[in-house]
């Protein structure tokens, strides 16, 4: 055998062998496919977890005063009642989970809040 024989015959087998045990290999999972666990659909179990995390919200009375914005007293839980405005951000923590909420607006209807970890997603509390 050449010396070249020698040092190629060694990679050749090797390379061989890691194309016969690539072939019994699965193909590789979706990096970006659900987890069974999960139920197959993230967004609607991300969007249950987080507001099912959330203590019960309600508002205890509005404050309005003349040259001020407008004021909401949001109870959270059986836990303490915080004076809000629009624009204030609260974090509640439960089980761990810390879910940040922003006051959107304060009216009639209730609160307004946009829920800090989804962008959009928008609960009223009344």
């Amino acid at each position: 055998m050449t010396p070249r024989l020698l040092v190629l015959a060694p990679l050749v087998a090797a390379l061989a062998l890691s194309l016969a045990r690539a072939q019994d290999w699965p193909p590789p999972d979706d990096p970006f496919a659900a987890p069974q666990a999960l139920g197959g659909d993230p967004a609607a179990v991300w969007s249950q977890s987080l507001f099912g995390a959330l203590p019960p919200l309600a508002v205890r009375g509005t404050l309005r005063l003349e040259g001020r914005p407008p004021a909401a007293l949001l109870a959270v839980g059986a836990g303490p009642v915080h004076v809000v405005r629009p624009g204030d951000r609260i974090s509640i923590v439960k089980d761990g989970v810390e879910v940040p909420l922003d006051v959107v607006t304060i009216g009639d209807r209730g609160v307004v809040l946009r829920i800090g970890a989804l962008e959009g997603a928008t609960v009223t509390v009344r």
